[in-house]
């Protein structure tokens, strides 16, 4: 299961920028990935191939995101959810050193559930944690 905007379109708070596929591999709708220092969500493409134009998602106040599961991987809301920097992984609140923090959760979610409300907040990507 996949991202998915929960912010109402229009009026809503959502930032895309054009960019160009430079992935071998190309990359996959709601896959979590990194252009240059932004992190951002594939969303509005079903598969984006290397060299195609598309338009990531960079901000969005309410986005359903990937989280992993299994044991220690319950989320409460306001949790900061972190991100491994490969494509396609899912969020954590658990901080692992080199893991980008990109998002604030904004309901609960179980250690089972597949997804995490949270506000992606499009800010430089660091591996440092921040305060």
């Amino acid at each position: 299961m996949g991202q998915r905007v929960r912010t109402a379109a229009p009026m809503g708070d959502w930032r895309t920028f054009t960019a160009e596929c430079v992935e071998s591999g190309g990359h996959n709708q709601y896959d979590i990935i990194k252009i240059q220092d932004t992190v951002c969500v594939v969303y509005f493409e079903a598969s984006v191939a290397y060299g195609d134009t598309f338009y990531p998602i960079y901000h969005c106040e309410k986005i359903m995101l990937t989280k992993l599961t299994g044991t220690g991987e319950a989320i409460v809301a306001g949790d900061k959810l972190y991100w491994s920097g490969v494509n396609g992984t899912g969020v954590s609140a658990n901080y692992t050193s080199g893991w980008y923090w990109i998002a604030i959760a904004t309901e609960d979610a179980a250690a089972d559930d597949e997804t995490v409300e949270a506000d992606l907040k499009g800010d430089k990507a660091s591996l440092t944690e921040p305060l």
